[in-house]
């Protein structure tokens, strides 16, 4: 990578740090571009170099945590991880998920609580790879609707996470395994 595409990187990830540092106090609606330049600390110009406009940088904020989640999710086997779950066991494999969350915690914090939108693309996204990964199936449940309740049970747990920061993201795991293998005891 040449020091010009480094310092283009670096400008980029200003402007979208500096987006999320305004929506953690305000809703998009109250943002414009020329508040994004400044907590940026670049001019406007440089803003629109790099981005369209200011949902264009919130496109590509969303876009690369949802690939930090399709790498984090890749190698999960739910058949595996429940099996060890009850044993006791909670799989390395079963908290990444939660690790890459924990890592971009602020981000997905200020996205669930600011950005409707968001929540309804990691709710499909996950709902997606639960039917994907053929996880959690139920008997004469069709699965798009047991993948529609793990996907909002899965995001309920890493809101209540993220809102209360009370835990880490491995304890936060850890519940979530053990309220899916509780929920089975019942089925």
């Amino acid at each position: 990578m040449t020091i010009y595409n480094e310092m283009n990187a670096a400008t980029r990830q200003k402007i979208m740090n500096a987006l999320i540092t305004l929506l953690q106090q305000r809703p998009l609606s109250k943002v414009s571009v020329q508040t994004i330049a400044d907590q940026a600390e670049v001019n406007r110009g440089t803003v629109y170099v790099h981005f369209v406009d200011k949902y264009a940088i919130l496109e590509t904020i969303e876009k690369r945590l949802i690939e930090g989640l399709e790498k984090a999710i890749k190698p999960l086997q739910p058949a595996s991880i429940l099996a060890e779950a009850k044993q006791g066991i909670v799989s390395p494999f079963s908290t990444r998920v939660f690790q890459y969350i924990e890592e971009q915690q602020k981000v997905f914090r200020t996205l669930l609580l600011q950005d409707v939108e968001f929540t309804k693309k990691l709710r499909d996204f996950f709902m997606n790879q639960f039917i994907e990964k053929k996880a959690l199936i139920i008997e004469n449940v069709p699965i798009s609707y047991t993948a529609a309740f793990a996907a909002s049970a899965f995001l309920g747990v890493v809101e209540q996470w993220l809102t209360a920061q009370e835990i880490d993201g491995q304890t936060a795991a850890t519940y979530f395994i053990k309220i899916i293998l509780g929920l089975k005891k019942i089925n």
